[in-house]
């Protein structure tokens, strides 16, 4: 593996050449724009499966824009079922170490990560009445909602509560 060292806003970070072109960088943001879906930012769901008694989805937020651009924090999330119609309350917001600062996106192929969790039967609080989730609405700092359908490949649609909260958000991390 061949390193390369890249400087990016003041910070000099070393890395893999393959992957300098794909992954995000933790630095200083400012004067880096937020992205959003008008500059380039599109966002798909990935199921890698469950854990324990989670089922989690990460969501790619992958920056197609001309120029580099910033998510930082967790973002808000909360599901969906239907035509786009939120259920219950939002998820929990849920900062883990290396995950949940500020990253960049470089242009054209940045990406960067969040996962979304939701919590299986055994862990529902009383009177939760669920319901089938189609997606989830997500919210990044400084970026107006984006709907997101997950994806469901050969498993059925997780329940969410419609009372009381059964779903968490984890902030933004550098890699799948």
């Amino acid at each position: 593996m061949r390193l390369s060292s890249v400087r990016t806003a003041g910070a000099l970070v070393f890395c893999s050449s393959v992957i300098v072109a794909l992954s995000p960088v933790v630095v200083s943001a400012s004067g880096v724009p937020f992205c959003s879906p008008s500059r380039g930012l599109q966002v798909r769901s990935h199921f890698p499966g469950a854990e324990s008694s989670q089922v989690l989805y990460r969501l790619v937020f992958v920056n197609r824009g001309s120029a580099t651009c910033k998510l930082s924090g967790v973002p808000g999330a909360m599901a969906y079922v239907g035509n786009r119609v939120p259920v219950g309350p939002p998820a929990r917001r849920t900062a883990m170490s290396g995950a949940g600062g500020t990253v960049l996106l470089r242009a054209r192929s940045g990406y960067a990560i969040a996962t979304y969790s939701i919590g299986e039967p055994d862990l529902w609080p009383a009177g939760c009445d669920p319901a089938h989730v189609s997606g989830v609405l997500v919210r990044p700092l400084g970026v107006q909602t984006i709907f997101v359908n997950l994806s469901f490949k050969k498993a059925k649609p997780p329940d969410v509560c419609r009372h009381g909260r059964n779903t968490f958000v984890f902030g933004f991390s550098r890699s799948i």
